[in-house]
């Protein structure tokens, strides 16, 4: 490791939160039903030299940050940074592997393989759930897993499993499922000395972020991975909640733009996007993210009378240091409450808060339908209340770009997409 990564390395420090948090693993977003038990997979989730990674932001992220000794490492289809002290090779399953089954589509998201331990990820659409998984190598020994952690919502399922162990397998891999084997290749991942190496690299606002292209199949894939401050995580990189006229987009060298989407399926890194390559090679593609969507981890706590029908108020409080006007109060209903809110939101500025959330209450929001910025919140109360505490938290800001990746032309800053 060069003496330069070394210094960044020392100088990343634990928080106590999470540090104590180390062994809680992975969260699951309130619209899905979990079943899980407690494994140490979380310690795959590495975030290291100031690089801060959201993983998905609907199925979980991963609150353990470590320093750590070893060249950096992309870990594809769960889409995080890895830089592991644990000896020998790892290997990934590079291109997702998506097979009919049963009437629905079943994919295998990815496999990760070291001296250590295993993780895998399977989901599905429109069939019945799979919680167990058997892998065979290429001698024909077996290793059957049983699911560590599972979720589904609607028609989608995803099996997460994660075993501690030494496991031989790389290369020409079957994944049997029942009585359906889907065979996968496990390729050792790449090692970069540093964040710069991984991808073609735009720093703007604070925030530098580099594009990693490759192939899936038949679809272009882009990674997406960060290097910022620790005040924030990337929540988004523009596909979702922001502005529709300043959503990331990818154009080829005639500029011709490209759908960007996730893999379908619950468990699906937000930092990889995928759009459909051309059946005519292009000599190069173009990536532009005009606004990023970051979340800071802030809360304040208020009091507000409670009106018999509608007062105007003038409560102001910050959250990461943004400021927010309650201008009004509203009982829309016997038991329900209105709060109108102003966050000052200007469109050029190159920060701007656009929403926010209430801490553990069930509430709803509106927002403006064009700029996606929130306008008011609501919420039950008591028909008798006078007085209301509320918390406000996880306050989120449009970081402003843009940030541009992808020259005319073949060399180290092309976009390209070389089967």
């Amino acid at each position: 490791m060069s003496n330069n990564i070394k210094k960044e390395v020392d100088k990343i420090t634990i928080p106590e939160q999470l540090e104590k948090n180390r062994e809680k693993g992975i969260h699951q977003a309130a619209e899905a039903q979990v079943h899980r038990k407690q494994t140490s997979f979380q310690k795959w989730m590495v975030a290291s030299v100031l690089i801060v990674l959201l993983g998905s932001a609907f199925m979980y992220h991963s609150e353990v940050i470590a320093a750590v000794q070893k060249a950096l490492q992309y870990v594809p289809g769960i889409g995080v940074v890895e830089e592991e002290e644990s000896e020998g090779e790892r290997y990934v399953l590079e291109e997702t592997k998506e097979v009919e089954v049963d009437g629905g589509t079943v994919t295998i998201t990815n496999v990760v393989v070291d001296s250590e331990q295993i993780y895998a990820v399977l989901s599905g659409e429109g069939t019945p759930q799979y919680l167990e998984m058997t892998l065979v190598n290429d001698s024909g020994k077996k290793y059957t897993f049983n699911s560590s952690y599972w979720s589904s919502s609607s028609n989608q399922w995803t099996s997460n499993f994660y075993e501690k162990g030494e496991f031989n397998l790389s290369g020409q891999v079957e994944v049997v499922l029942r009585d359906k084997t889907i065979p996968i290749t496990l390729v050792e991942t790449k090692s970069y000395e540093t964040f710069r190496d991984m991808g073609i690299t735009d720093t703007q606002n604070g925030i530098t972020i580099a594009a990693i292209p490759s192939r899936d199949g038949d679809k272009g894939r882009i990674s997406l991975v960060s290097q910022h401050s620790e005040d924030f995580t990337i929540k988004e990189y523009g596909l979702h909640e922001v502005p529709e006229d300043k959503k990331i987009h990818v154009q080829d060298n005639e500029q011709k733009q490209y759908e960007l989407s996730r893999y379908k399926g619950i468990s699906r890194a937000s930092n990889e996007l995928y759009f459909e390559l051309p059946t005519e090679e292009k000599e190069y593609y173009t990536l532009r993210i005009p606004v990023v969507n970051v979340e800071y981890k802030d809360e304040v706590e208020i009091t507000l009378p409670l009106p018999k029908d509608e007062e105007k108020i003038d409560e102001s409080f910050k959250l990461a240091g943004y400021p927010v006007d309650i201008t009004g109060l509203e009982r829309t209903d016997d038991d329900r409450l209105r709060i109108n809110v102003d966050v000052h939101y200007e469109e050029n500025d190159s920060r701007s808060l656009h929403m926010f959330r209430i801490k553990e209450k069930s509430h709803m929001a509106k927002f403006n339908p064009k700029t996606n910025v929130i306008q008011y919140l609501e919420f039950d109360v008591d028909w008798d209340q006078e007085k209301v505490n509320v918390k406000f938290d996880e306050p989120e800001v449009f970081m402003r770009g843009p940030w541009e990746f992808g020259d005319e032309g073949t060399g180290s800053s092309s976009l390209r997409f070389p089967e």
